[in-house]
């Protein structure tokens, strides 16, 4: 059987019970008005769900829209943007001129082994010994600048305070970016060893003992700050 001829069998049970709820409707006024009073509520209803639902589809376009800013702000356009991509290649420029810049990462390990003993020869420092720690998988991966290397250099020399602070002072006001690794000075024998960490970058060589521009303005705070930790530490 069609669809057709089903809903018109369906129309034809019913319409017995539809004239039956017309008469009911026609004759009751009570009926008619609870029939009014429901219709209005579901209006109402109908109403405030639908202005619930503008109201947020207004915060939903407000939230999108500042969504819209905020990432048209972060494309750059703007002047303070524009100011802090410009400070940020600054910064950029000043840690690339504290790298070790060497034809090889063997120059630079000899460069900065060279420094090193410079340094302790100015101090007066007694019989000292350097050791480069090599790292070949670094020094395979050193390309250029955007792959800068490691270079680690163990020093040790007879312990002493005061050769210890100003070698330390020196190391960090240099200018050069140079990292204490670690640092151990045996109680028995007096004796110090520490390991230093710098970065190179393959390139034209650059003097190691041209000070640097960017000379780390926290150096003197964090070199006393170290010096007061290792009197506090070390046997004097």
């Amino acid at each position: 059987m069609s669809p057709a001829h089903l809903l018109a069998r369906a129309r034809a049970a019913l319409a017995p019970q539809v004239a039956e709820m017309r008469r009911e409707l026609a004759g009751n006024l009570r009926l008619r008005i609870g029939l009014a009073a429901i219709a209005a509520i579901v209006a109402a209803y109908g109403l405030l769900s639908w202005q619930e639902y503008i109201q947020a589809r207004q915060k939903e376009v407000t939230r999108i829209r500042r969504d819209v800013a905020r990432l048209e702000a972060l494309g750059g356009s703007g002047p303070q943007w524009v100011a802090r991509r410009q400070e940020a290649g600054r910064a950029r420029t000043a840690y690339e001129a504290r790298l070790w810049r060497a034809p090889s990462v063997a120059q630079a390990q000899a460069s900065f082994q060279d420094w090193v003993a410079a340094r302790l020869k100015a101090l007066n420092v007694i019989g000292p010994k350097l050791n480069i720690v090599d790292d070949r998988d670094a020094a395979a991966n050193a390309s250029g600048a955007d792959h800068p290397c490691p270079v680690r250099l163990r020093v040790e020399f007879p312990f002493s305070a005061r050769q210890l602070e100003d070698f330390l002072g020196a190391i960090y006001m240099s200018g050069r970016n140079v990292r204490v690794e670690s640092i151990f000075a045996g109680q028995s024998k007096r004796k110090l060893e520490m390991t230093l960490l710098t970065w190179t970058t393959i390139g034209e060589t650059v003097e190691p003992d041209t000070p640097s521009a960017s000379v780390d303005q926290s150096a003197p705070q964090a070199a006393g700050a170290l010096d007061a930790l290792i009197r506090k530490s070390l046997p004097q």
